[in-house]
């Protein structure tokens, strides 16, 4: 009994240890509007336009922007190039929906974990962008060819890894000794 007590629960500490936490990139944290600059600071993500100017949609500001609202790059329109880069480290299973396409509207958009690209896909469309079977992404690159006005970019949503505090390997083998002494002690006092 006291075995499987043991194994049950290292099992279940080693299985909370890495488990994914949903999140979203959340537009409601600035005001909405044109932002007078070009990088956009969210609790979980820097927005960088590579325009001259960031605009941030309200939230459900029209059918298709969602609750926590959106962004786009501005350079002429819509049509300037961006760049995220997640906080708190790499983030995985990423998809977002694309909003205000036209005729000539079209978006190269990239993952990337550190320098190395994971994806690449060409978006000319009103689409959902999804990038789920990727994990360890740590910025993504919005490259806009629009001839239009460009797209905007909403519902974000992803998972990260929380991330467990290490703990010293000489404390490490005291506190297993302590755990496993202690249920020596609540086994013979039952007794």
């Amino acid at each position: 009994m006291l075995v499987r007590t043991i194994i049950a629960t290292v099992m279940l500490a080693f299985s909370l240890a890495g488990a994914p936490v949903a999140a979203t990139l959340d537009f409601t944290e600035v005001s909405s509007g044109y932002q007078r600059g070009t990088v956009l600071e969210l609790s979980n993500a820097t927005v960088t336009s590579l325009g001259s100017d960031l605009y941030v949609y309200r939230a459900n500001q029209s059918s298709t922007i969602g609750p926590l609202g959106g962004f786009c790059a501005i350079g002429g329109g819509c049509a300037a190039d961006a760049l995220i880069d997640f906080k708190g480290g790499p983030v995985a299973a990423l998809q977002f929906t694309t909003h205000g396409w036209q005729s000539g509207d079209r978006a190269d958009i990239s993952i990337f974990a550190g320098n190395s690209v994971l994806s690449t896909m060409t978006i000319m469309a009103n689409t959902l962008v999804d990038f789920t079977g990727f994990s360890g992404i740590t910025s993504m690159l919005i490259d806009d060819t629009s001839t239009a006005a460009g797209m905007a970019y909403t519902n974000f949503s992803f998972t990260s890894a929380s991330t467990p505090t290490a703990v010293p390997l000489p404390m490490a083998g005291w506190l297993l000794f302590a755990a496993v002494g202690g249920l020596v002690w609540v086994k013979r006092r039952r007794t």
